[in-house]
């Protein structure tokens, strides 16, 4: 007989998505199961708390309802922030509301990302479970709360197609930002959902009906967009023609051409960009030119079929550089040696791109072709914007010095890991005054610059101990 506790935890795991699979198999190690979770190995078994995630949307409801009910038997003490929000936001999003009121009174509201759950909630459709949490929400709550959390919920609702949770938050979101309805309208254009675009628009004012048009031609929804393109004015066809091309539509691009569209150029850039070999070669065939912004297009998305098109066609030398650096940006090392192969050169911006994307190979392919100081110090701040801080790593030992600019740039974007390496590196004192000043930063990136001054007056220990606090 096999004993559940003397499996690996790996193994252990990979039961856990096979009994979600087979409900009988699930009956069958459940109570085994839960003693070796009473053993403190739940988190484990169980994995990561983006797991719970998985498995509600793979739909393994009774496997989800057996994990979340077994994680708040081992009591709110044992359950780290993390996944008290992820047991709330799964059983929002299973519209479990008997379960929702059980971990709020368990946990307790302070302690829960009720905005999240609300948007779980609205992304199945499950609207006594969104009435529920909209009021544990609003009561008590100030107008920023609520005017947030329906801006998130509406998002969710068009993204998964739910149209009575996109009323819901119409009906009650009387201080929806403009910005997230014109978001949600392209969303709702893009994935071809004309019932909900309608709901979105109706009785509002300013609406950008060609931003709709060319996400629904991205999308590739012809019916959708020949009712955009009747109803309104629209006189962008060159932008519809590349989207439609980039989703490897043809029909939609013929629309343009039977509405007056006189070029195909940017169709092919579309098509490239796609990756559409066939469609790129149609467009080529009937008078397409624009190879050396296909050519680029194509890198960044490492398409090496229709990159080879162009080099084919007759892309010009002068767009070799700009291709390797938008495939080192993108990762991808068969493009960038193509562009290599091709006569590119430009290997100090190219490393850069690649650490802007953290790229950890591709930088050692960069830096054994050869790289200036400059290009060091431009690739740490550009992993320090991104907080890649491995490829920070990476520069440093090679020798990159400009820690002041990477600490400037880390902090732009919060990065908190990036600016505590940097401050471990060593920081003037000098420069934190400037680094302070910058309107990127917030209350978290503070605190850790006040550590390390208070560490340089020495009130702090060490730098190990700023960061250890992160």
């Amino acid at each position: 007989m096999i004993v559940l506790d003397d499996l690996p935890t790996d193994l252990l795991t990979r039961i856990a998505w096979f009994a979600a699979d087979y409900s009988p198999a699930l009956r069958a190690v459940s109570r085994r199961w839960l003693r070796v979770v009473r053993r403190a190995r739940w988190r484990r078994v169980i994995g990561p708390p983006c797991s719970l995630d998985a498995l509600a949307d793979s739909g393994h409801e009774d496997m989800l309802r057996w994990v979340y009910s077994t994680g708040l038997q081992l009591g709110r003490h044992e359950l780290s922030q993390p996944w008290c929000d992820r047991i709330f936001t799964a059983a929002a999003r299973l519209g479990d509301i008997p379960f929702l009121c059980r971990v709020e009174s368990t946990v307790g509201k302070d302690r829960l990302d009720l905005d999240a759950a609300l948007a779980a909630a609205a992304s199945r459709g499950h609207l006594l479970a969104m009435d529920l949490l909209f009021a544990s929400i609003v009561n008590g709550s100030v107008f920023p709360r609520e005017a947030s959390m329906v801006n998130k919920s509406l998002i969710a609702a068009v993204g998964f197609d739910q149209s009575k949770s996109v009323l819901w938050c119409l009906e009650h979101g009387k201080w929806l930002e403009r910005s997230n309805l014109e978001c949600a309208r392209r969303t709702a254009a893009w994935r071809g959902r004309g019932d909900i675009l309608e709901l979105l628009t109706e009785g509002y004012d300013s609406l950008d009906f060609p931003s709709y048009a060319k996400s629904a031609a991205g999308g590739g929804h012809v019916d959708l967009l020949k009712r955009l393109l009747q109803s309104w004015t629209i006189n962008i066809l060159t932008d519809i023609a590349e989207n439609g091309a980039q989703a490897g539509n043809m029909e939609i691009v013929q629309l343009c051409l039977d509405r007056g569209l006189n070029s195909l150029d940017s169709a092919l850039v579309g098509a490239c960009r796609g990756g559409h070999k066939d469609l790129a070669v149609t467009l080529y065939s009937m008078g397409a030119t624009s190879f050396d912004e296909a050519l680029i297009e194509a890198a960044s998305q490492g398409h090496e079929e229709t990159f080879r098109l162009c080099v084919a066609w007759g892309a010009s030398a002068n767009s070799f550089d700009v291709a390797l650096r938008a495939a080192a940006r993108g990762g991808h090392g068969s493009i960038v040696r193509l562009c290599c192969e091709l006569g590119a050169t430009d290997f100090d911006w190219a490393f850069a791109a690649a650490a802007e994307g953290g790229h950890k190979q591709l930088l050692e392919f960069f830096y054994d072709r050869g790289v200036t100081s400059d290009a060091l110090n431009i690739a740490l701040g550009e992993a320090a914007l991104n907080g890649h801080v491995d490829v920070m790593k990476m520069c440093h030992e090679w020798g990159a010095t400009n820690f002041h600019e990477a600490c400037n740039r880390a902090v732009t974007e919060s990065q908190l890991k990036a600016l505590a390496l940097c401050l471990e590196w060593g920081m003037p004192a000098q420069h934190m005054d400037f680094t302070r000043s910058s309107i990127f930063l917030n209350e978290d990136c503070e605190k850790i610059i006040d550590d390390y001054l208070a560490y340089l007056d020495r009130s702090v220990a060490s730098v190990d101990e700023i960061i250890a606090r992160l």
